[in-house]
Order: structure tokens, then C-alpha cells, then sequence
């Protein structure tokens, strides 16, 4: 089920996965981005047909100026474990606060659903495989306990208020327009863009910690179906079910960038987790999604949109 002719708002939609979602929503949608452009950019949206409103969601003006929206896709946030465990106050006004003030934008506007941007950084370690949702919570780091907070926020305003609120838990997302080169990149596109460039990638412990890998196309098609399809679902895992290691991954990239140089080990970083695989029956389920991508074929497309980018 497709969202068509909606009002939407996405918060962070200049960033990465921002971006994606509004360039796939925007065709059959009036699309609204709000971004202060602290890590999102302009290029992200350029010739994108949505409007953009460049801003704080921590801004009550701005945020009282806003109209009506059908739809919010909160995604707005400061990512990254190592982040917030250096700066607790200012990643907890931006991800805990934000995210009660846009709640209260949704409820003062009546909007008709909330979908959250979570992680699975609120499982912690959990050590039992797949981790589903009813897998208990237990963050490691100010980002994870932030995120969770969230999610009981969204919980109470859906219980409370009647707004219709889910958390979407991310798990490891990659793809075009991922920055390799900011302090909160992910893996994939810092080895890529490494790789690229002839440098070794670096690797953080033993490089057996194993993570679970989603497109982000087929996150942003998640991400649709869970404002679209009528469901009881507080809380969906968005991963692709399959495990792979940093190792692996390293071997992976290196065979599809031609690039012949082993990677270098470095200190294992404090708050990260050791294994990490997705349980994605209640999306399958519930929305009928899972992911059309392999690792492969997602990866040999950020290749090729990152080579575009190098040229």
C-alpha cells in the first residue's frame, strides 16, 4: 500500500536516510522537510520536488508555523554511540526533547500518524540471535537510552492523546548519499570511500562483531508501509536479517571496489555491541515487507552512486 496525496513532514529530511524517503515519497506526495543542515545538506533534495524549511526542531516558532500534516516521519537526531557518551546534554536535547516537541506539534495539529526513526542500539548485547521486538531493552549509551525514551514518549501520546505513533528500529542502514567522511559515519561508506581512494580502512576490534546490513531503498519502502498499512504495532524492527561480520564486510567491499589493501585494526570503541541480527517477522507480517536487496547488490549500487560522486 502506497502513501498518496498526503501532506507529509520529514524531520532530518536533507540528511541520508531523510533524503531517500522524501525523494521516494515526493512523486504521488506533498512532501515538507525541516533540517537545520548541521548534517544534512541542500545537495541531498536538490531537484527533488519538496519544500524545504531550514530549522531547529528544538524551534517553537518555527514549529508553530507549521500547517497541517498527514503524515511525520521524525527523523531528526544526532546518530552515533561515541557522540553522545561525550556529549549527553546536547545529544539528549536534540533526540529526547525534539522528539516530545514534535509529539506536541503532531497533537496540537492533529496529525493522523507519527513514525519514529529508533535503532537497535535499544537492545544492547543482547547475545540471544535474531533479536525480535519483544527482545528486552537495554542500552549501553546515552544515544540508545535516548532513542528508548523516545519510543515510551511515542507510547504515551498514542495512549494518552490518540495520536497514532510507531517506532521504526533501524538497524545498520547504508547506502548513496551516506557521508564517509563525518564523525557519526557508518562502516560501510567510510571502507567504501577509503577503498575508493586507495587507503586502508580501518577496522575497530577483532573485526568479529557482526552487524545486520539494510538498504536504505528498502528501509524508505518500510517506512511507507507503516504510515500506510493499519496495524496495532507499536514498535518494527527494520533490518535485513542477516548477519555478517566487519571482516567479512571488509573482504566484501574490497572484491567489489578492486581495492587489494587489508584493512588495519584499531581500539575496540567503548558502548558498541558485539552481535547484531534482526528478527523482521513482525514487518513481513504485518506490513508484508522484507528486503529486496542483498548486501551485494546494495552495496555494488552505493559503489556506483559514491564513484559518481569521486568523479
Amino acid at each position: 500500500m502506497a502513501l498518496t496525496n498526503r501532506r507529509i513532514l520529514i524531520t532530518g529530511g536533507a540528511g541520508f536516510i531523510g533524503s531517500n524517503l522524501a525523494e521516494y515519497l515526493s512523486d504521488s506526495n506533498e512532501v515538507f522537510v525541516l533540517d537545520d543542515l548541521s548534517l544534512g545538506s541542500r545537495d541531498n533534495i536538490e531537484g527533488m520536488n519538496v519544500r524545504i524549511i531550514e530549522g531547529s526542531i528544538l524551534d517553537d516558532a518555527i514549529l508553530s508555523q507549521l500547517d497541517e500534516m498527514d503524515v511525520i516521519f521524525h527523523l531528526a537526531a544526532i546518530p552515533g554511540v561515541q557522540d553522545s557518551i561525550d556529549h549527553p546534554v546536547r545529544t539528549a536535547e536534540v533526540n529526547m526533547l525534539g522528539t516530545l516537541k514534535m509529539l506536541e506539534y503532531a497533537r496540537e495539529k492533529d496529525a493522523g500518524t507519527f513514525v519514529f526513526a529508533s535503532s537497535c542500539a535499544v537492545y544492547g548485547d543482547p547475545g540471544e540471535m535474531p533479536i525480535s521486538e519483544s527482545t528486552p531493552p537495554n542500552p549501553l549509551s546515552p544515544y540508545a537510552t535516548q532513542k528508548l525514551a523516545s519510543e515510551h514518549l511515542i507510547r504515551n501520546y498514542s495512549e494518552l492523546y490518540g495520536i497514532k505513533g510507531v517506532s521504526a528500529r533501524f538497524f545498520n542502514v547504508y547506502g548513496p548519499r551516506q557521508n564517509p567522511y563525518s564523525e557519526y559515519s557508518a562502516v560501510i561508506p567510510k571502507f567504501i570511500s577509503l577503498c575508493l581512494e586507495g587507503r586502508r580502512p580501518v577496522i575497530f576490534g577483532n573485526g568479529e562483531q557482526t552487524r545486520d546490513f539494510v538498504y536504505v531503498k528498502d528501509l524508505v519502502r518500510g517506512l511507507e508501509l507503516m504510515a500506510s498499512v493499519e496495524h496495532k504495532e507499536n514498535i518494527i524492527n527494520l533490518g535485513s536479517g542477516r548477519e555478517i561480520s566487519i571482516n567479512e564486510l571488509a573482504g566484501t567491499i574490497a572484491k567489489e571496489t578492486g581495492c587489494g589493501l587489508e584493512p588495519e585494526h584499531a581500539e575496540a570503541r567503548k558502548g558498541e555491541v558485539e552481535r547484531s541480527l534482526a528478527d523482521i517477522s513482525i514487518a513481513k507480517r504485518v506490513l508484508g515487507w522484507e528486503p529486496e536487496y542483498s548486501l551485494e547488490k546494495g552495496i555494488r549500487e552505493t559503489i556506483e552512486a559514491f564513484k559518481r560522486k569521486h568523479i
